[in-house]
């Protein structure tokens, strides 16, 4: 009964999102380039997954898939604000089960860093879009500083009354109050970001020296995601790892370790240049794959 319930009130609010489309209170844009400059781009999917007018154009010189055509920015400042959490997290309301998920994201990712970098020296943790602190909760709990931010202001309130220090706003929030992280965390957040290169001039501004970076994102060549189901009006990008690594490393970030997930680490540092020859193939093999 209340499986049903979720899928009636998920399927109304479908139906509200469609009508804002339709009727253009919501706007979309057209995609001409992608962030490599190519304008050569396929179209390879032409609706997202709750059937909404957007799809993905894949760029055949590096192989990065771009939503497209994309809400305009102050589209997308309205649908985080008003039909978000509400659309893809099934509610609109926050509880300790939200937070216990995020709570074990925590775990998993904790796990990654001691797995693969086991000597790092970590003594603040921040997060930008921490959602409701349950991962920086979970590093808290084993002795490090934490912090985070996040837009969305009840997942500012719950994060911090479970004793996670959290802005509401963006990296410029933890700027201004000094935080220098040893571990910035970026996870499922960098595929939402509209201008990945600006983002990460920001998000140097509070990594401590040494830092590293944990980025997560969904991967395209992930045997277990299906490309299509990934597709949705907030990600505006989707990228596995040699792309990830493309737009990481023009912005300094050399990666020390990553897999397809796509889960991976970086710190600033001399890049080797990455390959990017034959990506575009590998990818279109792997998004036809699931037309099947």
């Amino acid at each position: 009964m209340l499986s049903f319930l979720s899928s009636l009130k998920t399927s109304l609010i479908q139906k509200k999102v469609k009508r804002k489309f339709s009727n253009g209170e919501y706007k979309l844009e057209s995609v001409l380039s992608c962030l490599c400059g190519s304008e050569n781009l396929e179209p390879v999917a032409y609706r997202d997954s709750f059937g909404f007018p957007i799809g993905v154009t894949l760029c055949k010189r590096c192989g990065l898939g771009l939503l497209n055509p994309k809400p305009e920015d102050e589209t997308l400042r309205q649908f985080y604000e008003r039909d978000y959490r509400a659309l893809y997290r099934g509610s609109s309301s926050m509880d300790d089960g939200y937070f216990m998920r995020s709570h074990r994201r925590g775990k998993k990712i904790y796990e990654y860093i001691e797995a693969h970098r086991p000597d790092a020296k970590i003594n603040v943790v921040a997060e930008v879009g921490c959602g409701p602190g349950g991962i920086l909760k979970y590093f808290q709990e084993r002795g490090k500083e934490a912090y985070g931010c996040e837009f969305d202001s009840e997942c500012v309130k719950l994060a911090n009354s479970k004793g996670v220090k959290t802005f509401f706003g963006g990296v410029e929030t933890m700027e201004s109050e000094g935080v220098r992280a040893d571990l910035l965390i970026l996870s499922h957040l960098v595929e939402h970001i509209s201008d990945p290169d600006r983002f990460l001039k920001q998000a140097e501004k509070i990594m401590a020296d040494g830092a590293i970076v944990y980025v997560e994102v969904p991967g395209l060549r992930n045997k277990s995601n299906n490309f299509f189901s990934s597709v949705q009006i907030a990600h505006l990008y989707y990228y596995d790892l040699t792309t990830l690594s493309s737009v990481m490393g023009k912005n300094g970030f050399n990666m020390l370790c990553g897999d397809e997930a796509v889960r991976s680490l970086f710190t600033k540092g001399d890049c080797e240049k990455v390959i990017l020859d034959g990506n575009y193939e590998k990818n279109i093999d792997v998004i036809e794959s699931w037309k099947n």
